[in-house]
């Protein structure tokens, strides 16, 4: 199939090089601070979703006349946090050639990401290509716990037409390195939450990558959703446990319910036990209101549309 120009992501042009002179990421330190005897760093990184379509205008909405537009910077989903770190790759290509002038290239995001962090507690958050640079810095940087929705773990085995770097850089040894990460998960201790769409044949081949592994806490969710696959209420769960009750927990849930599909009440069910179904419905109905919103603008847009 013929993939059309306006479907690559925006790699160049006057726009993105004002965008890609920013500094492309976010630190934030809070008032809240968190209750643990070190202080808490959270690193949340942006994924592929961050702007869509892939035209000038979509890129110029998100990145130019918007202030701040980072994944999960207004989100709910929160870790309680001394210090939070938000980061984008705006050309929507893993990361690989880092997320700015000053930062061209992953190596030189995580030496920054190391110096903002050193002598904190570190947990890292990301979904699709967000959680394959989460599971990267967090393994590198020695993560407390990472949080992947959806992540890649190979790159190698990817459609080359839409991320096209992979295949401009795969012969830079300097970027390709990265390409596969199961070495540096393999040979680092930190955890990984890692929930992915058991619907998705993509998301299933990624899972084989680190199947088995002890740090790694895989739950395969019954869903068709790339990203957060799983249920808002569970992840918000999770969110506000200290780091080893979340992992003790999750292990005991993958345990549990070993080799099996889970649906979205059986993870609540399991968190939240005697008031699972509160949380259960309250997915349901703000899932129902975002599709509502969603269509009501469109609509919008389109009547504006003909009456310009």
């Amino acid at each position: 199939m013929k993939i059309e120009k306006s479907n690559l992501s925006i790699v160049s042009g006057k726009y993105f090089e004002e965008v890609y002179n920013h500094n492309n990421y976010l630190i934030e330190f809070n008032e809240n601070k968190s209750d643990y005897p070190l202080p808490v760093a959270v690193i949340y990184f942006s994924s592929s979703g961050i702007y869509y379509p892939n035209t000038i205008d979509a890129f110029k909405k998100a990145f130019i006349d918007t202030e701040n537009k980072f994944e999960f910077y207004k989100s709910d989903l929160k870790i309680k946090a001394d210090k939070n770190i938000y980061i984008r790759d705006i050309a929507k290509q893993f990361y690989i050639t880092g997320i700015s002038k000053q930062l061209p290239s992953m190596d030189a995001v995580i030496d920054f990401l190391k110096e903002q962090t050193e002598g904190y507690e570190l947990y890292t958050v990301g979904s699709s290509a967000g959680a394959y640079a989460a599971a990267l810095a967090g393994c590198i940087l020695g993560a407390k716990l990472i949080y992947c929705f959806s992540g890649y773990f190979d790159l190698n085995v990817i459609d080359t037409k839409t991320w096209f770097y992979i295949d401009k850089f795969k012969n830079d040894s300097n970027k390709s390195k990265y390409f596969n990460l199961i070495e540096y998960i393999k040979g680092s201790s930190s955890y990984i939450i890692y929930f992915y769409p058991g619907q998705l044949p993509n998301d299933v081949e990624q899972s084989q990558f680190i199947k088995n592994l002890d740090h790694v806490i895989s739950i395969k969710m019954d869903s068709n959703v790339h990203g957060l696959c799983c249920s808002r209420s569970a992840v918000k769960c999770l969110m506000k446990m200290e780091s080893g009750e979340a992992i003790r927990r999750m292990k005991d849930f993958s345990v549990k319910y070993s080799n099996q599909v889970i649906k979205n009440s059986t993870l609540i069910k399991y968190l939240y036990k005697n008031k699972w179904f509160f949380y259960y419905t309250k997915d349901i109905i703000d899932t129902i209101l975002k599709q509502l919103n969603r269509i009501l603008k469109k609509i919008y847009s389109g009547y504006i549309a003909k009456k310009s």
